[in-house]
């Protein structure tokens, strides 16, 4: 089993100066390396921006730019359609849903019954003893009453 501290281990013949200095090279040779990333950096920066400054270049970034203004006009024009179509789809289910609340408020009004489905023997007998154990017999005979 290992145990870790947070001490530095430098060795038997290592001292921790020893380590410091080799720290401090290891930062030297990294900032030389970056200067030099820098370095390269610009010049590449320097020669997009020579390109860029081209007149082939700028047309074509008006033909990307035109692309690009046609491609949203495309995108804002679909949206816009199935807007409309979402639309068109909810009034028409809005119109059933109306006219099936009013039809149910036009058979309760008048008072009529209306038949969900048609009981046969066997089911009212299954149905009446099941209801028995929950309610009254006099109210499942109500239930399974024809009317």
């Amino acid at each position: 089993m290992k145990f870790y501290t947070n001490k530095i281990h430098t060795g038997p013949s290592v001292t921790f100066g020893d380590l410091i200095k080799k720290a401090s090279i290891k930062e030297d040779l990294s900032k030389n390396a970056s200067a030099k990333e820098e370095e390269k950096h610009e010049q590449v920066i320097e020669d997009s921006s020579k390109d860029m400054k081209t007149d082939s270049s700028s047309e074509k970034k008006e033909e990307t730019k035109k692309e690009d203004k046609e491609e949203m006009k495309e995108k804002s024009e679909e949206k816009k359609e199935e807007k409309a179509e979402k639309k068109s789809k909810k009034e028409e289910t809005d119109k059933k849903s109306k006219k099936t609340e009013s039809s149910v408020k036009n058979t309760l009004s008048k008072g009529k019954f209306v038949n969900i489905a048609n009981l046969d023997a066997k089911t009212k007998s299954t149905l009446k003893e099941y209801w028995k154990q929950l309610y009254p017999s006099e109210y499942v005979n109500a239930l399974i009453a024809d009317k």
